[in-house]
Parts: structure tokens; C-alpha cells; sequence
């Protein structure tokens, strides 16, 4: 990918297939390693991570923050509320876009806290954990600028409602 000038790459974090085709479809987690491994400038991260439903948000913390330590500038993370498609399978409750919206921005809390952290929300707890998010300080793609801007967030998310 590399030596075809492709400057980023964003597979998505769907439990898949979606389809009846007997096709497969593989974990967008083991592929970013894999893939960030295999090339040296290309930019690779999520198109969106849905850390709400199916993943913890203290584990998608540590995700990220062991790829970006492994590959310094050149991990990215998309964040979002998830589809029915990929986390009812998966063994989760369908939930409304309001609360699907507040457990995304009590997660988004949590995945960017410094030192350490004790976290108790209404939908998820961290007791005495180390925060895992130097990672932000070494990419260059952050692509969720708004939790740099709690107030651009919160007018979204009303806008949204």
C-alpha cells in the first residue's frame, strides 16, 4: 500500500457477514496490527469502533493505545453508536438513539482520561486503572476532534436528538 501512495486506510469494525453468501468477514482489530505491521508510512485506523455495545470502552482504550505505542503517528480511531446489523447479532439489545448517544458520550469520557482513573457512569466502571491514552499525544489523526471540544459534542448530540 505503501509504495502505491495510499495515504490512509480504514477497515470497518462490523461483526460480519451481513449476507447470505456463506462469505466471511474478519475482525478489523487483529487486521490493523497485521496491516500497520506490513507497511511503514500508511496511516490505519477503524472507520468506526462502536465502543458502546459489544466492546468495553476501557478495553477499545487499550486497543488503541497498544497500536499507537507500536506504531507511533500512525493509528487513527472512528467512533460511533453502532448499527442493529452488527451489534444485535452479537448478543446486544437494540437500544434508542438517546441512550445510544449517552452511553457514547459517557464512553468518550472514559477513553480520554490521563493518569489514573477511577470512572463510575451510569453505564460503565473502572476502579484504579491506568489511563492507556498517551497514544492521542503520538497520532497526527485524531479523528475525533470533538472530544478535544466537550461544547462542539454536546451541540451535536442535541442536534441529533
Amino acid at each position: 500500500m505503501d509504495r502505491h501512495g495510499i495515504k490512509r486506510c480504514w477497515p470497518s469494525d462490523h461483526y460480519m457477514p451481513w449476507w447470505h453468501t456463506g462469505a466471511a468477514g474478519g475482525a478489523a482489530w487483529p487486521w490493523l496490527g497485521a496491516a500497520l505491521a506490513k507497511t511503514n508510512k500508511i496511516a490505519i485506523g477503524t472507520g468506526v469502533t462502536a465502543p458502546i455495545l459489544r466492546y468495553n470502552p476501557a478495553i477499545v482504550a487499550q486497543v488503541f493505545a497498544t497500536l499507537g505505542y507500536m506504531f507511533p503517528c500512525r493509528v487513527f480511531f472512528g467512533l460511533g453508536t453502532g448499527e442493529s446489523l452488527n451489534e444485535v447479532p452479537a448478543g446486544s439489545a437494540w437500544l434508542s438513539n438517546h441512550e445510544r448517544l449517552e452511553r457514547l458520550e459517557e464512553a468518550i469520557k472514559l477513553l480520554w482520561v490521563e493518569e489514573w482513573v477511577t470512572f463510575q457512569g451510569k453505564y460503565y466502571q473502572v476502579k484504579d486503572q491506568t489511563s492507556t491514552q498517551n497514544w492521542r499525544s503520538q497520532s497526527r489523526y485524531t479523528s475525533l476532534a470533538l472530544a478535544r471540544r466537550p461544547q462542539g459534542w454536546t451541540v451535536r448530540k442535541q442536534m441529533a436528538l
